[in-house]
């Protein structure tokens, strides 16, 4: 990480789903070509997160690479820049993320071929999250010790900005649920018909009004700062059986921002205690799961620090708010979830949506 510049516009003046993209072998060569790494033992298809964003494994004579094209909306420059000056920032100070490497002469950290933006980061080897207490408990610490290392965080690059709550683009994926999944489901009958446009509304109801709740506290628990923007289990590594759920390291910076800690928080909470149980979704339980939600916020304040009244008693909204949202952009833009129906998965999250409402409160006085 020495000497490794995040300027790439001074030096060069792609979460739910679809279609994966991929790499092109001959694109994959060229773009190699632009580093230090040796004799190249092999390239293959790194098929996780953001599908937007194709990723491969190389291997070669300095160790394992992953080479990650940015996908569109996250890949203008400054962007990048901003996001790799905060991930340099971290590892100067200790906190767990991949190395970036630099391309050959300038050592700068951004790639661009043409209209792509490339990077090539340290492939940190590890296992994935496995739904214990105590991995739980390691990610809420490592989210709070993200948000306290980020108040000192400060950028020549101008950072983006941007949240689920209250969120007019949310609205907009809301309002084109209806004809999106009409659209990939077309055999519906008039009832399903029906009965979409009622869940569709009571979701909208659902999000105005967690919005509200939360507006009502005001900004005595909505104060700003620099947040990750994508705390879900697929971003964070873990240490071996042995190491009781130690986390080894934090992926993805593609959605750092300015927003919210405490929504950070919230959807944090929210993807760690899910609970979920394969693709039949009337086999989803409605409830989270209690002790990995007491696990995480519990890590969060230990490293973090200890929330307000006012911030607790905004998280069971911005959860609300966080996970109508989950599924609203996916779901807008193709009709799906995945591979998953869009309106089996919308009947699954008014299930959890009418749980969080009913409980919510409870569960962040319990």
């Amino acid at each position: 990480m020495e000497g490794l510049t995040a300027d790439g516009l001074r030096q060069t003046v792609l979460s739910g789903r679809g279609v994966r993209a991929k790499l092109e072998g001959a694109n994959v060569t060229k773009v190699l070509s632009y580093y230090e790494l040796g004799r190249i033992w092999s390239v293959r298809e790194y098929a996780k997160g953001a599908v937007a964003s194709p990723k491969v494994l190389v291997a070669c004579e300095r160790g394992k690479f992953l080479l990650k094209q940015r996908g569109k909306g996250v890949k203008h420059p400054e962007r990048v820049a901003f996001a790799h000056d905060l991930q340099i920032y971290l590892r100067r100070n200790g906190y767990p993320v991949p190395g970036i490497v630099g391309i050959k002469g300038s050592n700068n950290s951004i790639l661009r071929v043409g209209e792509d933006v490339f990077e090539l980061f340290e492939y940190v080897e590890g296992n994935r999250y496995g739904h214990g207490v105590r991995e739980t408990m390691a990610a809420g610490e490592a989210l709070g010790r993200l948000h306290v290392l980020l108040e000192g965080f400060e950028s020549e690059f101008k950072s983006p900005a941007g949240s689920y709550h209250a969120s007019q683009d949310v609205l907009a994926q809301l309002s084109r649920l209806e004809g999106a999944v009409l659209k990939a489901e077309p055999g519906l009958n008039e009832r399903d018909r029906m009965g979409l446009k009622f869940l569709i509304h009571k979701l909208l109801e659902f999000y105005r009004g967690a919005a509200k709740r939360v507006n009502q506290v005001g900004a005595t628990a909505m104060r700003q700062g620099m947040i990750h923007g994508d705390w879900h289990p697929g971003n964070v590594v873990y240490a071996g059986v042995e190491a009781n759920g130690r986390l080894r390291c934090v992926l993805d910076f593609d959605a750092v921002r300015m927003g919210y800690p405490v929504a950070d928080l919230a959807n944090g909470l929210l993807q760690f205690s899910m609970l979920g149980r394969g693709k039949l979704l009337r086999n989803w339980p409605v409830n989270l799961d209690e002790k990995r939600f007491y696990g995480f916020l519990r890590g969060y304040e230990k490293q973090g620090r200890v929330l307000s009244l006012e911030e607790m008693s905004v998280l069971p909204w911005l959860m609300v708010e966080a996970l109508i949202a989950e599924a609203a952009g996916p779901i807008a833009k193709t009709g799906r979830f995945g591979d998953l129906l869009g309106s089996s998965f919308l009947v699954m999250i008014y299930g959890k949506v009418k749980w969080l409402v009913a409980h919510g409160e409870g569960l962040v006085r319990g």
